[in-house]
C-alpha cells in the first residue's frame, strides 16, 4: 500500500518537475551575448591594439547588441516571442581574458566538446528558463569572418540542449562596426537554419 502511494504522488509530481525543465521550444529566452573568454583574434594585421580591444570592445560589442535590439533581434532571428537580455554572466568572464596571446597568427578552433564545460561554469542570476549565449570562437582578419558558436542552455542545470558553430563575413565603417557585421551575418542566418532552434 504504502509503494503504490509513493508511485501515486511519484507521477502526481512528474509532470511540474518536467515543466520546470527548459525546451529550445520555449518561446521566451535570455540572451547573455557575447563569451570571448577563450577566443583569439587571428591576424595582427587587423588586431594592433589588443589590450583596447579587450577593455574596450568586448564590452562595447555587447552594449551594441543591447542598444539595437531591433537590428540584432534575437526574436526575429530566433523566433522567439520574447527575449531577455543580460550580459552579468559575459562579462566578468570576458574582463578576466589575458592580453597576452589574444592575438595569433595561427587559425585557432574551440573543441565542440569544451562547449558544455564553459557553460557549466556561467552564474546567471536567474534560476531557470531558456538560455541562449554566443561564445566566440574567433574574430579571423586573415580569413574575413567570425566563427561564433551559438549555444542554447537550461539555465536551471547549465545543460547544453543544442550548440551549433557559425561563421559570418565582416562588413561596416570603422571597427566597431566591422566586426558586428559578422555577428550580425550570422544571425541573420539563423532563420535559415531554424530546425536547429525550434
Amino acid at each position: 500500500m504504502k509503494n503504490s502511494l509513493f508511485i501515486g504522488f511519484a507521477f502526481l509530481f512528474l509532470p511540474f518537475y518536467a515543466f520546470s525543465q527548459a525546451s529550445v521550444h520555449d518561446p521566451s529566452v535570455i540572451f547573455y551575448g557575447l563569451d570571448f573568454s577563450k577566443a583569439k583574434l587571428v591576424g595582427s594585421v587587423g588586431f594592433t591594439e589588443p589590450q583596447k580591444i579587450k577593455d574596450h570592445y568586448f564590452k562595447e560589442w555587447n552594449n551594441v547588441l543591447v542598444a539595437e535590439k531591433d537590428k540584432y533581434s534575437i526574436t526575429r532571428f530566433f523566433k522567439k516571442t520574447e527575449a531577455t537580455y543580460d550580459m552579468s554572466v559575459v562579462e566578468p568572464r570576458n574582463a578576466s581574458v589575458k592580453v597576452d596571446g589574444l592575438v595569433t597568427e595561427a587559425p585557432h578552433e574551440i573543441d565542440d566538446k569544451d562547449i558544455p564545460g564553459m557553460v557549466s561554469a556561467y552564474k546567471p542570476t536567474q534560476s531557470s528558463g531558456l538560455g541562449l549565449v554566443f561564445i566566440v570562437d574567433s574574430f579571423d582578419k586573415l580569413n574575413e569572418k567570425a566563427v561564433i558558436h551559438v549555444v542554447f542552455f537550461d539555465i536551471k542545470n547549465k545543460k547544453v540542449l543544442r550548440q551549433h558553430k557559425m561563421s559570418g563575413a565582416p562588413g561596416g565603417f570603422g571597427f566597431r562596426n566591422y566586426w558586428l557585421g559578422a555577428v550580425h551575418a550570422i544571425m541573420k542566418k539563423a532563420p535559415n537554419e531554424a530546425a536547429l532552434w525550434q
